[in-house]
């Protein structure tokens, strides 16, 4: 049996971007003393974010005017001019006041955690920056580990779902898809694994779908499967779109529903009253390079291209020349949904950069919070990729959460690997917070 690889990864605490509120450095703000990972006295929240710090700009929100208030010193502008409010300000108190709750562990859901904004300051660079500075400030370590694969003919995996459990030939069995196919190709299977002695093989007699990008979501007592399907044009060339199986075990699936044309990285997530949560990713004309838009449908039976071209665009989440996508969504105990998603962008070379990150919607509202980026392909260390210009490629595939504040992220690299990596839980701040109640 070959021994499993691990290599130490250095990880960023969640600090107060995990909570919502701004993720650049904000005066008066230490990561590490504020991070909800260790709990915090009502005195040392509040000493925390009044310490002084020199005065930096606060972040826009979506709205042309409005601006996010964080507690600045007199005088204070933003980058366009504007006067910030003091740590005096109304809005700075109640930030305070939110912090002594979540120290508490009673803080409920209000705006402070909804000051939604584009990440980095409106950049995957300034993304970038805010995420090596928590890995500067934090002391954390954590294992990433590359899968190995076997029984798939020397061809690439990469690009799964994480682990999960599923019914086949009347046995219940943990199971990970994941795409499969030949270096110089792109003639994409989806295979099912199981893990044995160390190493992933495919699940014999298991289906193998003709499909890109593997995804996976229980609704209703079902497994629902996607993934992307390409198929040649009138016009000519290749067109893509994502397909959706259904059923009640791994072996009776059968496809249901369509995406529009040209259309990847459409979600699911069951609401807990009886609803569908739909997150897709429009192009073109709404969505530039790729933005991700959000529905809510009756159910599966109205899942179809018509419903999800109509979702609602998240504004403001990317820079116009980036791009991003959701992967995995988690319903969390209080209601809201977790997203495990990618943005992306070229470098000057030409080059792609993919970067897992996190956010989270209000389903009630559509309200999210920024996303954040969780993890970049140089915490790995070297390895094999599909070609030179996707080297810095790392596309989210699933996250398994452990309840301890830890949890599991998978993730495709390089469009050639598989490696799990061990992360703080992106959701866990949030599940603690309990929702307002509505007349």
């Amino acid at each position: 049996m070959m021994a499993l690889k691990t290599w130490a990864v250095s990880l960023a605490p969640l600090g107060l971007g995990g909570l919502g509120l701004p993720a650049t450095p904000i005066p008066a703000l230490h990561p590490p003393a504020l991070s909800v990972a260790a709990p915090l006295s009502l005195p040392t929240a509040q000493a925390s974010l009044r310490a002084a710090a020199a005065p930096m700009p606060a972040p826009a929100l979506p709205g042309p005017s409005q601006r996010a208030v964080a507690a600045a010193p007199e005088g204070a502008r933003s980058e366009d001019g504007e006067s910030l409010p003091s740590a005096k300000s109304p809005r700075a108190r109640a930030m305070l006041l939110d912090l002594g709750r979540l120290a508490r562990g009673d803080a409920r859901l209000n705006d402070s955690f909804f000051d939604a904004r584009s990440l980095g300051g409106g950049t995957v660079v300034g993304a970038l920056a805010e995420h090596r500075e928590r890995l500067r400030a934090a002391e954390a370590s954590a294992v990433g580990q590359k899968l190995r694969f076997t029984g798939i003919g020397g061809r690439d995996v990469y690009n799964p779902t994480a682990p999960f459990e599923t019914e086949f030939r009347g046995r219940t069995l943990t199971v990970l898809a994941a795409r499969v196919e030949p270096r110089d190709s792109e003639a994409s299977e989806v295979v099912f694994f199981e893990e044995s002695r160390g190493h992933w093989r495919p699940l014999p007699g298991a289906p193998v779908l003709k499909l890109q990008d593997p995804f996976v979501s229980k609704v209703g007592g079902e497994l629902v499967l996607g993934g992307v399907e390409t198929f040649p044009r009138e016009e000519g060339g290749l067109g893509y779109r994502t397909v959706f199986y259904r059923g009640r075990s791994l072996s009776d699936l059968k496809p249901f529903a369509k995406g529009p044309d040209g259309m990847k990285d459409i979600r699911l997530a069951p609401l807990p009253d009886g609803r569908l949560l739909v997150l897709t990713r429009p192009q073109g004309a709404v969505g530039g390079r790729g933005k991700i838009a959000m529905a809510v449908l009756d159910g599966l039976s109205a899942l179809g291209p018509d419903s999800i071209a109509r979702a609602a665009v998240f504004d403001g989440m990317f820079g116009e020349d980036e791009w991003g996508g959701a992967n995995e969504l988690h319903l969390l105990r209080n209601g809201l949904v977790g997203v495990l998603g990618h943005v992306a962008r070229y470098d000057a070379q030409g080059n792609r950069g993919y970067y897992p990150m996190a956010f989270v919607v209000d389903p009630a509202t559509g309200r999210r919070t920024s996303p954040k980026i969780l993890l970049e392909r140089a915490q790995l260390p070297p390895g094999a990729s599909k070609r030179p210009d996707l080297e810095d490629v790392l596309f989210s595939g699933g996250l398994v959460r452990g309840g301890d504040g830890t949890a599991v992220l998978y993730v495709g690299a390089g469009d050639a690997e598989v490696y799990r990596v061990e992360v703080r839980d992106p959701f866990a701040e949030f599940e603690r917070l309990s929702r307002p109640t509505r007349d």
